[in-house]
């Protein structure tokens, strides 16, 4: 039988008071007002797992994996309940407890062990991804089992943006382009690095224009983020602490991240280590040194050189910026410095898009309906251009602004401050 301590601080599931004010900021209640699909009924599940009174069953599986963990029950808790981290310990006990077969199995094996960790294996399997959509293998859907895991990702393969052929795994120095006023390493990431290239030369870009050296470490890799969200905290904690090394111990040093759902896991990298680890100082000193960037250039003495662009853009909060790190003026503040730019708010910005790492092929059906509120809000704009700053984010809206038909790019925060940087240049 599990012990509530299993579950991490005994706040984290204890303290919660079963108020409701949780309800209204959950996607999924609100999708289906179903009790055992909110935070509060998720909590009564696990805290009577934990004390035996209910079996971890499949029913107990599907409303925990129903979750998004976009932790928006965090940002209105008013007793500070970390539902985020009560999710993980409950999905790590639940992937020993109902452990997957078959390709299901064999997938997350295969990207868990395998291809997020290995950002060279990762790179060609990006190629190939590549090399699949120009082949418009994505058709084969057609001919696999309706709703299929493997017709689902044939079908998120059709949805993916054209992977830019110019990306590779970045490393190396790259110089300021004002006079240097500062030395920064830069967080690369996997999905971010592969799927977003753009974003990643827009973030140094626009790193270099403010007066930063920027180092990009060769032996970093995947953040552990989807490793710990779906269970595999070992894995998780393993990755954390070559990153660890990976990036040293210059506290001087900023470590820049551009992706939300990374910076959200770099920043509490000692959560992962249990008390008494010697590596668990090593780790709050690395996440102490963790900044978003439009929280590092929010802070920035040097004033970045934007110029004039003409655009009518909207912003959307990712899940782990807003409430995993509590960011959501910086990057307004940023794009509101861009003259000639149109800043005009969306509509429930802080809600989640339904991306939340790989939920959209583990979980399609809430993915879409939850996608589909999003896309109309963003539609209500009648923006040119949604601006946000996490890849699973940016993957997720593009489908679904694609699918509906909306001529609206989506870019990353660091492409339009890159944009204007360079216009009229």
């Amino acid at each position: 039988m599990w012990q509530t301590s299993d579950f991490g601080p005994k706040a984290e599931n204890l303290d919660c008071i079963h108020c409701g004010l949780c309800l209204s900021s959950c996607p999924t209640y609100s999708q289906l007002w179903r009790e055992a699909d909110s935070p509060r009924g998720r909590i009564y599940l696990i805290n009577a797992a934990s004390e035996g009174k209910i079996e971890m069953d499949g029913t107990f599986q599907q409303h925990i994996d129903l979750c998004l963990g976009c932790r928006a029950c965090e940002s209105a808790c008013p007793s500070g309940v970390q539902f985020g981290s009560l999710l993980t310990s409950a999905r790590e006990r639940m992937e020993v407890a109902l452990p997957r077969s078959g390709l299901q199995a064999a997938i997350r094996k295969a990207a868990f062990q395998y291809l997020l960790p290995n950002p060279r294996l990762l790179h060609v399997f990006f190629r190939l991804a590549r090399w699949a959509q120009n082949l418009r293998l994505d058709r084969l859907g057609r001919i696999v089992p309706p709703g299929s895991l493997l017709g689902r990702s044939l079908e998120q393969l059709a949805n993916l943006p054209p992977i830019d052929p110019r990306a590779r795994v970045l490393s190396g120095f790259f110089p300021a382009r004002a006079e240097a006023r500062q030395r920064v390493a830069f967080f690369r990431g996997c999905v971010m690095n592969e799927a977003c290239f753009p974003a990643q030369r827009a973030t140094l870009h626009v790193l270099n224009a403010s007066g930063c050296e920027v180092e990009v470490t060769e032996g970093q890799t995947c953040c552990g983020a989807l490793h710990d969200h779906n269970g595999e905290r070992d894995q998780a904690r393993d990755l954390a602490w070559r990153n660890i090394q990976a990036f040293g111990n210059d506290s001087l040093k900023p470590i820049v991240t551009n992706s939300a759902g990374c910076g959200a896991l770099l920043k509490h990298y000692d959560h992962l280590f249990d008390a008494g680890d010697p590596r668990r100082e090593r780790a709050r000193g690395f996440s102490a040194r963790v900044r978003d960037l439009s929280e590092f250039l929010a802070k920035s003495r040097a004033a970045l050189p934007l110029r004039l662009l003409r655009a009518r853009v909207t912003y959307d909060d990712p899940c782990h910026l807003i409430h995993g790190q509590r960011i959501s003026q910086q990057p307004r503040l940023l794009l509101q410095q861009i003259p000639g730019l149109e800043y005009v708010e969306l509509a429930r910005a802080s809600w989640c898009c339904g991306g939340a790492g790989s939920y959209s092929l583990t979980q399609p059906e809430m993915s879409a309906r939850i996608l589909r509120d999003k896309i109309e809000n963003i539609a209500a704009t009648e923006a040119t251009a949604v601006v946000t700053a996490n890849p699973g984010c940016m993957l997720q809206l593009a489908a679904g602004l694609r699918k509906a038909g909306l001529k609206i790019e989506v870019l990353h925060l660091a492409e339009i401050l890159s944009r204007s940087i360079s216009a009229g240049v």
